[in-house]
């Protein structure tokens, strides 16, 4: 199905033509501080990628062959890990089970409906003109609508307190070492990175987001400064 080849292709930017791009967002018709967002947004994604990639890969390789398995499944679990123990140590609770996250944090939209597959025009036209890039073909609006309307449906659920069980029975010392901070393994070190990067991106990306001469010699001047690589299996950090 295309919406499952789209996804190959929007997990790894070395595969292909990034999913999103900076031209693209300045193109939209889209306003000043929606660009901007998604600008920040996209960028935070590609430092999170660049950064913990190496330790999700490396999480899930292990697991793949100490306890067998698509290694895909064990990079969605190392994820999950990473995540539930992020938010406990940064914000005291995790995000699984509590209402906030679907009333604020899963808010994509100002108007969003649940139930009616719904969104700003400009925003629609932005993702499927990037998605006829990178894929060949595009979805109709009503189509990409549909799949943010699905994913407010999917934050209700993960918000509801039944998915809090899952949290508070998988959050233990042995997964925290597994994953988190245990021998060989320091999420903190890899998010850290993440900050540092984004801090890089972000400067530089708006620097070009901005650029009066917003031209390929701009463009290259941007991604020789950037440095980003595959997204997927970026190279480990040193040190």
């Amino acid at each position: 199905m295309l919406s499952d080849d789209i996804c190959k292709v929007w997990q790894s930017q070395g595969a292909g033509p990034s999913p999103l791009t900076i031209e693209e967002i300045r193109a939209s018709e889209l306003g000043a501080w929606e660009k901007r967002a998604l600008l920040l947004g996209l960028l935070s994604h590609i430092a999170l990628d660049l950064e913990l990639h190496p330790l999700v890969n490396a999480c899930a390789e292990r697991d793949a062959r100490l306890r067998g398995g698509a290694e895909s499944h064990h990079h969605y679990l190392a994820e999950k890990y990473h995540s539930l123990f992020f938010h406990l140590d940064r914000f005291g609770e995790d995000i699984v089970g509590r209402p906030r996250f679907f009333r604020e944090d899963a808010r994509l939209l100002a108007d969003r409906s649940f139930f009616l597959p719904r969104a700003p025009r400009p925003l629609l036209d932005l993702f499927r003109a990037s998605l006829r890039r990178t894929h060949g073909a595009a979805p109709s609006r009503l189509q990409v609508a549909g799949w943010i309307r699905n994913f407010h449906q999917l934050a209700f659920l993960i918000a509801l307190p039944f998915a809090a069980r899952n949290s508070t029975r998988t959050r233990t010392a042995e997964n925290r070492r597994r994953y988190y901070d245990g021998p060989g393994v320091l999420f903190a070190s890899h998010y850290a990175r993440a900050e540092k990067r984004l801090k890089a991106l972000a400067h530089l990306g708006l620097e070009y987001f901005e650029s009066p001469r917003f031209d390929e010699a701009q463009r290259k001047r941007f991604d020789e400064r950037a440095g980003i690589e595959d997204l997927a299996r970026p190279a480990a950090a040193e040190g």
